[in-house]
């Protein structure tokens, strides 16, 4: 098993964590994944988590210990969504907060992702 971390400072750092283990990636987000952490304070976020998950056969990305996400945080699950299935790994979406999940329903990305186990 291998595990990488990093962090995308705001008020509330958002941070990720990936553990790799028999072909599989788990993808854990945490925090606020926002406008600040997407792009004002981890420039290069997408190519890290991408390099981050590499060589997996599947990602699964799991958002239960994310406090608040925004369309900026959205946008960067479409994008590694993007290439990931282009690359041909399977890719989900696990246990988000209910006010998470509604942000995903708000801009109709509950249509692109496999959202599986939302929490309660």
């Amino acid at each position: 098993m291998s595990i990488e971390t990093g962090a995308a400072g705001s008020s509330r750092t958002a941070g990720w964590e990936v553990r790799t283990l028999s072909g599989h990636a788990t993808l854990s987000l945490s925090g606020d994944v926002d406008m600040a952490a997407v792009i004002g304070a981890a420039p290069g976020l997408l190519v890290k988590l991408l390099d981050a998950v590499r060589g997996a056969g599947s990602v699964t990305c799991d958002l239960a210990e994310v406090g608040f996400m925004d369309s900026s945080g959205i946008h960067l699950l479409v994008k590694l969504r993007d290439e990931l299935v282009a690359a041909g790994v399977a890719f989900e979406v696990v246990r988000p907060k209910a006010n998470v999940a509604r942000i995903f329903e708000l801009v109709d990305a509950d249509s692109l992702f496999r959202i599986v186990e939302p929490a309660v």
